[in-house]
């Protein structure tokens, strides 16, 4: 048997549903003829195979890493790959195009980038284990994971996802529809079908690059999923869509999602208002909108008028965030307005997130409205058993329930992670999430707290050190500078303090799986 036949040979036997070993197993899709221009299904790929964009052997991985990190993490550059341990192996960096669909189904396509070790190191060649990953909320839409070379365009999380291939794993890192290359006018923002389906869309076209691409590699059976923030909400919906599709993943860390999303909106809108709220609320009432068509009646409905035209097409927007502040397209942080009828009841730190009504993103006529049904219709989300059982009228809430994550029992290992005083993404998620799946039987769920103090010969330990670390050196410069310490603090604790803690769960746990 050919080493072509024996690659499609054992994707046929991976589990995937029928409709995806059509494309995964090359059953269907373009060829090296061309591009694919017509309609094709999902997970096909468009440029077939897709193009090598960077090869690096393992000393070059090294170098690039630490000029990807350093300027944008500083001191915790040299801590955080000291932890992961030198590259094993070189790595090459192949940017695919694929078929996907949006939030209506409407037919789209995505890129991701495909990471492959290489290298005669034994963990570098046969059998590896394959990571899907998943990235955190970006508001820039030139956002472009294979694009290792330009930490501005990928992110820390590119680097972060390619120190897998360095140490053995294939990885398949998704941008998502709605960036980069992607025709998709909007992102659909923790739509978790639509994100499910994406994900294993280039999961797909990925299995059907890697015996076009490579000789050396191939996956040994071990399938992982994770990722962070939004990420981390993406990995565990699609560890739900493979579950649902009877072909589960070995094991998934989630890290710092928003799992309870019903319970997150209820507070975020309720009173609680999240940290740089006004970028997340906006991408999170864009996409349900494309999605249901009923978040609200126009634009000029829900947000403020000096910022309601055009609003849609803001986020994700290679202008960036802190351009379209100022020029004052978006607020800086005042989501609501003083006049809410919950001003009066916020602490006094979250009274920081109101501002003048003509200044501030919601318009105060339908914040009341929303808090009205929020009166009038609660949902138990503190309940492990039936944390849904309401029916919000509030079109925005009604989104919230379609798309929170407790509604299945995990039967693969599942591990969350966090940090408990996350001022973006609650730790109540984690939690309540842990909680729910524990009253319906999940037997292999576990939760870290990386700003927890450590037990003894824990697992984890090393996680919650470079936290405790990174956590103190992010005061003593804020003190050194004069700044506020504690706002420091909540400017770096969603990222980067637990997204890099988090990261090393995530590699420990997935190296002991």
């Amino acid at each position: 048997m050919d080493r072509r036949a024996d690659n499609r040979w054992r994707c046929l036997r991976s589990g995937l549903p029928f409709g995806l070993l059509l494309a995964a197993c090359g059953g269907s899709g373009t060829t090296a003829a061309g591009p694919d221009t017509g309609l094709s299904a999902r997970g096909t790929l468009v440029q077939d195979p897709p193009a090598r964009t960077l090869s690096l052997n393992s000393l070059g991985v090294d170098a690039q890493l630490s000029r990807n990190l350093t300027p944008t993490i500083g001191q915790a550059a040299s801590r955080l790959l000291a932890l992961f341990g030198s590259a094993q192996c070189g790595v090459d960096f192949h940017y695919m195009e694929y078929n996907t669909v949006g939030a209506v189904a409407e037919q789209t396509n995505a890129t991701a980038a495909l990471m492959l070790p290489t290298g005669s190191a034994p963990a570098c060649s046969g059998g590896r284990p394959l990571l899907l990953y998943a990235h955190g909320t970006a508001t820039g839409r030139q956002l472009n994971l294979a694009d290792f070379g330009d930490v501005a365009i990928s992110g820390i999380e590119g680097s972060l996802a390619a120190i897998y291939a360095a140490h053995g794993y294939i990885v398949v890192a998704p941008n998502y529809a709605g960036y980069d290359k992607s025709r998709l006018g909007y992102h659909p923002f923790h739509n978790a079908d639509q994100q499910s389906k994406d994900m294993l869309d280039a999961l797909a076209a990925a299995r059907k690059a890697l015996p076009e691409v490579s000789s050396s590699v191939h996956e040994s059976g071990k399938l992982f999923l994770t990722g962070y923030s939004q990420g981390g909400y993406v990995a565990l919906a699609t560890a739900r869509a493979m579950q649902a599709a009877g072909s589960m993943p070995t094991a998934t860390v989630a890290q710092s999602g928003a799992y309870a999303m019903s319970a997150e909106v209820d507070a975020a809108y309720g009173g609680k208002p999240i940290y740089k709220g006004v970028a997340f609320g906006l991408m999170l009432e864009t996409s349900w909108q494309k999605a249901y068509g009923d978040i609200y009646a126009s634009t000029a409905s829900i947000y403020s008028d000096a910022y309601s035209t055009g609003i849609e097409a803001l986020l994700p927007n290679n202008a960036g965030l802190a351009t379209l502040v100022a020029a004052g397209r978006l607020p800086d942080k005042f989501q609501f307005g003083t006049d809410a009828p919950n001003y009066a009841l916020v602490s006094a730190a979250d009274k920081a997130y109101f501002g003048p009504p003509a200044q501030s993103l919601l318009k105060t006529s339908y914040v009341t409205a929303l808090l009205a049904d929020l009166a009038a219709h609660p949902c138990p989300s503190a309940s492990s058993t039936a944390p849904l059982d309401c029916a919000p009228a509030n079109r925005l809430r009604a989104a919230a329930l379609k798309n929170d994550l407790r509604t299945w029992t995990p039967a693969a290992p599942l591990l969350l992670c966090g940090g408990n005083a996350d001022p973006i993404v609650y730790f109540q998620n984690t939690r309540l999430a842990q909680a729910y799946f524990a009253a319906h039987g999940a037997v292999d769920v576990s939760v870290v707290d990386v700003d927890s103090a450590d037990g003894e010969g824990e697992l984890y330990g090393r996680a919650k050190s470079i936290f405790s670390d990174l956590k103190q050196l992010i005061i003593a410069n804020a003190l050194l500078a004069g700044d506020d310490a504690a706002e420091a603090l909540k400017a770096n604790y969603h990222t980067p303090l637990t997204a890099l803690s988090c990261a090393v769960v995530a590699y420990d746990y997935f190296n002991s799986q």
